[in-house]
This record gives structure tokens, sequence and C-alpha cells, in this order.
């Protein structure tokens, strides 16, 4: 989005959004199938054997080999998972007979409870009193479970995020990246979803010119409100890089190589989580993410870095004097 005011002094201001802009697909692992176990494969490939390594999505149980299994981005709502033995629900109580749903973090449930149930906007699950002791309902329309209320230490302070913003910046510039001093670094604003445009957060990027000629350059970064920490450290890791780019005069970008970069700049803050469940959670659904300009960005980023985020730095700098990935 670009706004232009005209005058002997003018300034060009860009609003840049994060990955949520577009569908999220759902995560994945790769796992083993136990022995005892009674699993059958999505896509009509029939039962698994004991020992098979297979793609768990969310609800669904693909063979690595299946075409909706070996392409990772197209990976979506497949339908609700075989299932045998009569389990009870976790959310209703009642037995399981024929399939079930089961979310990212191993929840089973009937399937008609997928679209009874508004879902937590930062984890995914179904918001119930059974499975997530209730949640909480903001204004702007965001549902998030008590589970994230509870463990996710939702940040409701400017001076919090803030502080988060500072410790992202310092893992980032651990891996190379230079963002300036820390006085440097962008004010930041809470807001609500209305604010950002339904959007995680925005970038607000400003040009100043006098007759012709750039005399300054400003940034301000939006982020909505009580998200969980994690969760916000990876909208801002995403905005820090549009800061990184407009502050080095990067030319200007396509739409998806530029988001691609700041999805791989919060991707590679969120592989420094080790040990976070919310981190890996996040860094599945930004790898499957669907959208033709921030999933597709984000995995061609990853191919040109062949998955390693240590040359991460090496692409930013390819794309700064390119135009484009490799």
């Amino acid at each position: 989005m670009f706004s232009h005011l005209i005058s002997c002094v003018s300034t060009v201001l860009l609003v840049l959004t994060t990955s949520s802009s577009c569908g999220i697909a759902n995560a994945l692992s790769m796992v083993p199938n136990l022995p005892g176990t009674a699993l059958y494969y999505a896509g009509g490939r029939g039962p698994m054997a004991p020992g098979d390594v297979h793609l768990d999505v969310i609800g669904n149980i693909w063979h690595p080999e299946h075409p909706n299994g070996a392409a990772l981005n197209h990976f979506s709502d497949f339908g609700p998972l075989p299932h045998q033995g009569g389990e009870p629900c976790q959310i209703c109580s009642r037995p399981m007979i024929g399939t079930c749903m089961e979310s990212y973090w191993g929840d089973r449930y009937c399937p008609e409870h997928e679209h009874e149930l508004e879902k937590c906007y930062c984890c995914g699950r179904p918001v119930c009193d059974t499975l997530t002791g209730g949640g909480v309902r903001y204004h702007d329309g965001r549902t998030v479970c008590n589970i994230c209320m509870n463990e996710g230490s939702p940040v409701d302070t400017e001076e919090e995020a803030q502080s988060i913003l500072y410790n992202v910046c310092a893992d980032l510039t651990n891996l190379g990246f230079d963002f300036g001093s820390m006085e440097e670094m962008p004010p930041l604003r809470l807001v609500d979803a209305e604010t950002t445009g339904g959007v995680d957060g925005t970038s607000i990027l400003s040009t100043r010119k006098f007759l012709g000629r750039e005399v300054s350059r400003s940034t301000e970064i939006h982020v909505l409100h009580s998200l969980p920490r994690t969760h916000m450290g990876s909208v801002l890791a995403h905005e820090l890089g549009h800061v990184y780019i407009h502050r080095l005069g990067y030319p200007e970008l396509p739409e998806q190589v530029e988001e691609g970069l700041c999805e791989l700049m919060a991707c590679t803050w969120l592989a420094t989580q080790v040990g976070d469940p919310y981190a890996e959670y996040h860094y599945q659904l930004k790898v499957t993410n669907d959208c033709p300009v921030y999933g597709e960005g984000l995995r061609n980023a990853l191919d040109a870095v062949r998955g390693n985020h240590e040359d991460a730095v090496e692409l930013f700098k390819f794309v700064r004097e390119h135009g484009h990935f490799p």
C-alpha cells in the first residue's frame, strides 16, 4: 500500500504486513508408527505397518510418497483421520467410532467439533471448557484459549513488547544481521486487528525527500496486542526483515521476494528457540502456508539457502545486489 504526500518535502509511506494475511495450512510432523497402533493412511494407501514413518498433518496421516504427502506447499484440510477402538472424544467424551480429528498438539475429537467451535488465534486448538479450559474473545474478533493465556504469557504492554523486540534483534544480530544500535530500533505500538487490517503486524516505512533527494528514512512497527511471547517474537522478526531491507536501501523487490525474505528472518529466529513447542508450531505454520506470496516466498528462500538458516545473511546480501533469489 503506497501513499504519496507531494510538496517541497515529500514522504513515501509503505505499509507492509505479516504472513497472516494469507491462508495458513495445517502444521505437520513426521513421526514413526508405534507397534500396536491401528492407523490408516489418507489417500487410500491402506493400513500403516509398525515402524512406518508417516506425515501427521493435524488430523491426517499421509505416506511421504503420496502426492499430497510429498508436496509441503499443498498441506491443508484433507479430512478426518480413520480411527478404530472407540476412544473417547477429548471434547464431548463420547466414544469416537470410525473417524476423528487430531490437532497439532495431539488432541483427538469428533469431526463435527471442527466446525462447531472457534479455533484459538494463537495455537489453533478448538476453544472449549474441556480441552482448553475456555478462552478469551477480544473486541477485534480474536479468540485465544486459556492454555495460551496461561502458558504463552500474552504481551499486553508496549514496554514488554519493546523488550521482546530488543531480544529478537539481539538474537538475529548474533547470526550476522546488523540492525545498528538498540537506540535506532523503530518505535513499536500495540494495536488491535482493526488497525492492522486483520493481520498480526505491519511496518510503516517512510522515506522523506527534499527537492527530489532522500534526506531520511523512518519506520514504525504495529503489532497485535495480547499475542503470546513466542508468537509476538516471530511477528517482530518478520517486521525487522522489512526494517532491515528499508534501512539498507534495497531496490524495489517483487512482493514474493520481500515477504519471503521476511518470513525467512522470522523462521531463522524461531529456529533459535530450541525446545519451545510454540516456536516449532509457528515455524511449521509458516513453511506450510499455502499463500503464493508468503508461503511460496518462504519456500523459495529456504530452497536458496538449502534449509540452512546460517546462510540467511548471505541470501539477503545476494537479493540486495541482484533484486531476486538465486
